[in-house]
């Protein structure tokens, strides 16, 4: 991975660049959604830096896992397990093994680099601890912070950072006569051409549609639908030897059953909502006991405000339309009918006001909550009760 191949941050990557040149680098805080390229542009500054010790001078802690699991996540990571203690929390044994990593003699290099992944994710202590080991040893290392949500990042740790905003792909206009493509969409087309694969328009909006400018997420279901593919023509009959030579085709009705299939969980999702809308408190238990076998809390609340999000624009695109429809039939009640409208769409409105103000408190809550799955389960009835009082 090169700063090269990152697209569709050409800013941030020309900042980076020029610290690069002097081999140097500020500590950085990189924030934006995800799948925009923020841990890619990590691994690139590491290649850079430190050639061929790029993976000795690194040091990459996934912060959401270290949050959900701790002991565990302490045990089995490669570095951090030198260090553990059964005497020691986990929280301790976590600074200590930071402090270590911070003050050793680089390999070949001018300093290390600790990247922090999910950031926002990391105890308030673990934070405060960090700005000292910051200032300490800021000759022999580098601290690098990556999240969606600057806010959560101490103002003590974002002070000492050069916070760099990484955009949307899916926003990205196009240059160098790609006028009208996005990043996501050169990047899916890069991909293609590598992998000897034919794009159709319809594919392109498929994943564009699904992926939501989250650049992994649109190539894993890109990779996922060319192995559909392949499967499908197998079992057609078509022999590989027939293939050769021929980009395999791919149309939105292939990214669409892989999207089906591969994706099970948000439909688990809208039905669990379903389910809490019509006050069905032992199927949302259900849901909730499937869900969080395989999915962190605050990942499925994500989820959950992603479905939501979706329906709001759905119900936003139903009133635009019957409101087109009302003022072409020009009937004389009219009037009547419209203000019915005004008043059943502020209704609506502040429905959709109050399940998201639910989601804020239950994503507060999350923050320091011993079980997760309760804060969930009361929010998600609380929205019940929200839709029947509407």
């Amino acid at each position: 991975m090169r700063l090269e191949d990152i697209l569709g941050q050409e800013k941030v990557c020309e900042r980076v660049r020029a610290f690069l040149k002097r081999r140097t680098l500020p500590n950085l805080l990189l924030f934006g959604e995800r799948g925009v390229g923020k841990t890619s542009l990590v691994f690139a500054i590491a290649r850079e830096l430190f050639g061929d010790f790029w993976r000795e001078n690194l040091l990459r802690v996934e912060c959401s896992d270290f949050n959900e699991h701790r002991r565990e996540y302490i045990e089995r990571d490669a570095y951090f397990s030198k260090f553990y203690n059964d005497r020691k929390s986990a929280v301790e044994i976590f600074k200590r093994a930071i402090r270590e990593y911070a003050g050793l003699k680089p390999i070949n290099a001018n300093f290390r680099i600790i990247f922090f992944n999910n950031a926002d994710l990391l105890p308030a202590d673990i934070q405060q601890s960090l700005r000292r080991t910051m200032e300490r040893f800021n000759k022999t290392c580098r601290f690098i912070f990556s999240t969606t949500k600057p806010s959560a990042i101490l103002p003590a740790i974002r002070s000492r950072c050069l916070c760099l905003f990484f955009k949307r792909l899916d926003a990205e206009q196009g240059s160098q006569g790609e006028k009208g493509e996005n990043a996501l969409r050169r990047l899916l087309l890069k991909v293609a051409k590598a992998e000897n694969l034919h794009l159709t328009e319809g594919a392109l909006s498929a994943l564009e549609e699904h992926a939501d400018g989250d650049a992994g997420l649109a190539v894993s279901i890109l990779e996922a639908s060319a192995s559909f593919a392949s499967a499908t023509r197998a079992s057609e009959g078509k022999k590989r030897d027939e293939d050769e030579g021929t980009a395999r085709r791919i149309d939105r009705d292939v990214v669409e059953a892989v999207v089906r299939s591969a994706f099970s969980h948000r439909r688990r999702i809208a039905e669990m909502l379903n389910d809490a809308f019509l006050g069905d408190a032992e199927k949302v238990r259900r849901h909730l006991k499937f869900l969080t076998a395989v999915q962190a809390e605050r990942e499925i609340l994500a989820e959950i405000h992603a479905e939501l999000r979706r329906r709001l624009l759905q119900a936003r695109e139903r009133q635009v339309s019957e409101m087109a429809v009302a003022k072409t039939a020009k009937r004389a009640e009219q009037g009547e009918q419209g203000g019915e409208g005004v008043e059943r769409e502020e209704k609506w409105w502040r429905m959709f006001a109050n399940i998201f103000l639910y989601e804020s408190e239950t994503d507060f809550n999350l923050c320091n909550a011993l079980n997760g799955s309760m804060h969930l389960e009361e929010m998600l009835l609380r929205f019940g009760s929200v839709l029947r009082e509407s």
